[in-house]
């Protein structure tokens, strides 16, 4: 399901990328000013598009694999990270190949990219290494994907609020879509989005999906706290 909003939303991240990208590449000064001054006309083109208005299309099931998707995914997020001097390693359980979930690729592909992106910005230039950790693995009946960061963590008291629509926190221009979105597109797909983090120690976020033979289940908590 895309309507306008979503749709600028999801223009802003491999826009982001590309200017993340281009800012430590050795251009030329006239190049490097076509380059800034291209990505700040798409920027400005991005901003007015939830004004057009784009109508909803109908949503559809299918079925993806997210094993697939990462291993299609993680040259990217690498890339992202090396430009920030951030360490990426992930861990994946080989029995994902073989599993599948209820979910467009596309929207598990917007969910993932989502995440990594947050991660990705909570961890600013610091003394402390920083790390970006992604886990596929299947528990309890659940393919489960895990995004984990070490940057400065979520305020108790703001984690429960961040999957509501408008709900945002360390961005400055944050519009508090992303999280909202993905939380959407999990429970739409049967599943769970579980957020972890402590002040000063980082974030974790878990999706949850069910596998074919398990029911969609509700009751998992949204949220929970890192700290001990």
């Amino acid at each position: 399901m895309l309507d306008a909003a979503t749709l600028a939303h999801d223009l802003r991240s491999p826009l982001s990328a590309l200017k993340l990208t281009t800012s430590s590449l050795p251009l030329p000064a006239d190049a490097d000013q076509l380059i800034r001054q291209s990505l700040e006309m798409l920027e400005a083109m991005i901003a007015k598009i939830p004004a057009l208005g784009i109508p909803k299309t109908e949503n559809r099931k299918a079925i993806s694999s997210p094993y697939s998707l990462i291993q299609k995914l993680l040259p990217i997020f690498k890339q992202s990270a090396d430009a920030k001097n951030i360490g990426l390693r992930f861990f994946i359980d080989q029995k994902t190949q073989s599993t599948f979930a209820s979910i467009e690729e596309t929207e598990l592909q917007r969910v993932i990219i989502n995440l990594v992106n947050n991660a990705l910005e909570a961890m600013d230039e610091s003394e402390k290494y920083q790390l970006l950790t992604l886990r596929l693995y299947v528990s309890k009946g659940f393919l489960k994907l895990t995004v984990e960061d070490n940057g400065k963590g979520i305020p108790a008291d703001r984690i429960p609020l961040l999957t509501n629509a408008g709900a945002t926190f360390g961005k400055t221009k944050g519009q508090g879509l992303g999280l909202y979105q993905a939380r959407k597109a999990i429970e739409q797909a049967g599943g769970k989005l579980l957020i972890q983090s402590c002040l000063g120690q980082g974030t974790s976020v878990t999706i949850l999906l069910p596998l074919p033979s398990r029911p969609a289940t509700h009751a998992l908590r949204p949220s929970l706290s890192l700290c001990a």
